[in-house]
């Protein structure tokens, strides 16, 4: 086990901090990603939807 008169323990803690640090780092990124790709496609989406309608109501005029 780790002693904490050897010193090991700060610099084991500082690593272990530094991965789960980047871990949840990268796990936001990729979510915020993922938000921001589906927030595209939704507005994609309704404007497709805005331009079907509008051109149902021109045909039929």
């Amino acid at each position: 086990m780790l002693k904490s008169e050897k010193g090991m323990l700060l610099p084991v803690a500082m690593i272990l901090l530094f991965f789960c640090t980047s871990y949840l780092l990268s796990t936001v990124m990729s979510y915020e990603s993922h938000f921001r790709t589906y927030n595209s496609l939704e507005s994609a989406y309704v404007r497709a939807t805005i331009n079907k309608i509008q051109e149902i109501e021109n045909s039929t005029e």
